[in-house]
């Protein structure tokens, strides 16, 4: 049973960051890099190359990602002064655009969690995307919850309740889920 946990979650981690990714391209954002498990300190077990985009399986197996155009510069340095993103990356699209790529690999695991649940049952692999959505949805720093939540225009305290609730929310579900098992 463990396996097919194991199999589950890395499967759902490749469905998410392919969702990140259709919706960068339905938006016109290039994506430099998409790789399950990570490649830290730049080594991966397996990269290639598909037009622009850098696929691989990295070495460090606690997540995976995708990486835009212009997010390193822009998040390691912040936007420089008086130079605007280029057309390609992602601080070019409009606030509800750079949401909607955010959320769609959470949009993706919810998805798929509920038909599996609806024609299988609450198998593995409803159970895990599930919780992929949900976890991946904290409003926390590096999350896309968290990024989703800075793009929103309100005062901080307004983004601190905003962020409670949706934690407070977050955290029920997966206890709801951890119920099922």
């Amino acid at each position: 049973m463990e396996l097919a946990y194991l199999m589950a979650w890395v499967a759902s981690m490749l469905l998410h960051e392919l969702g990140h990714y259709a919706a960068a391209l339905w938006y016109g954002v290039r994506v430099e890099r998409v790789f399950l498990f990570y490649d830290a300190n730049d080594r991966a077990l397996l990269r290639w190359r598909i037009g622009r985009t850098v696929f691989g399986i990295g070495w460090l197996p606690l997540g995976s990602y995708i990486e835009t155009a212009g997010t390193a510069r822009h998040e390691l340095c912040g936007m420089p002064i008086g130079e605007a993103p280029l057309a390609w990356e992602m601080q070019a699209r409009t606030r509800f655009q750079q949401g909607a790529i955010l959320v769609a690999g959470c949009t993706v695991n919810a998805v798929i969690a509920l038909a599996t649940a609806h024609w299988y049952g609450w198998t593995p692999f409803a159970l895990v995307n599930g919780a992929m959505a949900l976890f991946n949805m904290l409003p926390m720093a590096g999350m896309d919850g968290g990024r989703v939540v800075a793009l929103i225009h309100v005062g901080p305290t307004a983004k601190r309740v905003m962020t409670l609730a949706w934690a407070g929310f977050v955290l029920w579900a997966l206890w709801l889920i951890a119920e099922l098992f």
